[in-house]
């Protein structure tokens, strides 16, 4: 995986995420998030997804600012579709390829024109993708629901891939994917250049990290090196804490005796 050195892709100034009850899920966070890939874990119901969702711009913090660089994608773990969904829909594309129908039909205007700038082959580029990914043919007014919940988060990847955005936030992305799909993945992953934040529980889709985020309700705690480095610190962190507790119990023992004499 090659990495770019450039500004961070985000900055996170005192965030906080709250439910609408007020309560607080996570927060206040500072971080630097620089354009290189990462693992983000927590348990579950820790927030993760939101912090996805903040991060992309689809929820407002309650408290705080985020700074954004870069162009990004963000690849949802759950897909809400309608039975008259089509591939184009699902993928963010059907006002391209409106255009594009337009223009070949020749009742267009100049602004279908700009829109197809640089993705006059856009068609031809994912029908590509599909098939790397081992899809059924891309077809743009293809019902998503004609596809299975791995296929349409397969499609999801392809179009997040072929977008070549400075940096991809990513839910849970090999969760739907069978074996085959995941070494597909993994391949697309390791060889993409540019950021990524991928919140996941595959332990081998982690141990390609090089870095790990884990998310807890006081803040974000930063680890060096992929999951197994990330266990042996959290391992060493808390004998760190046990032994702090065990020597300040036995230094109270030992004040409360001498108060006693």
């Amino acid at each position: 995986m090659a990495h770019c050195a450039q500004s961070p892709a985000f900055l996170l100034h005192q965030v906080t995420c709250q439910f609408a009850t007020g309560l607080t899920l996570f927060g206040p966070l500072n971080l630097l998030l620089e354009p290189s890939l990462c693992g983000l874990v927590g348990r579950n119901g820790c927030g993760k997804t939101s912090l996805l969702r903040l991060l992309a711009g689809q929820e407002v913090p309650a408290f705080g600012h985020i700074e954004r660089a870069g162009s990004l994608v963000y690849v949802a773990q759950q897909h809400r579709i309608l039975s008259t969904t089509t591939l184009a829909d699902l993928l963010g594309y059907q006002n391209i390829f409106a255009a594009r129908q337009r223009v070949e039909s020749g009742d267009y205007q100049l602004e279908d024109l700009e829109l197809l700038e640089g993705a006059w082959d856009l068609q031809e580029r994912l029908a590509a993708s599909f098939a790397e990914a081992r899809l059924p043919a891309f077809v743009p007014d293809k019902r998503a629901a004609e596809l299975s919940g791995g296929e349409r988060v397969r499609a999801l990847l392809c179009a997040a891939f072929m977008a070549d955005a400075d940096y991809l936030l990513l839910d849970e992305p090999t969760n739907h994917l069978d074996r085959q799909a995941r070494t597909w993945f993994y391949d697309k992953l390791a060889q993409r250049r540019g950021g990524a934040l991928v919140a996941t529980h595959d332990r081998e889709l982690l141990a390609m990290m090089p870095r790990i985020l884990e998310l807890t309700p006081t803040g974000l705690r930063n680890y060096g090196g992929n999951y197994d480095d990330y266990q042996r610190q959290r391992q060493a962190e808390q004998q760190a804490a046990q032994a702090a507790l065990e020597h300040a119990t036995t230094e109270r023992r030992r004040t409360r005796m001498r108060l006693q004499k």
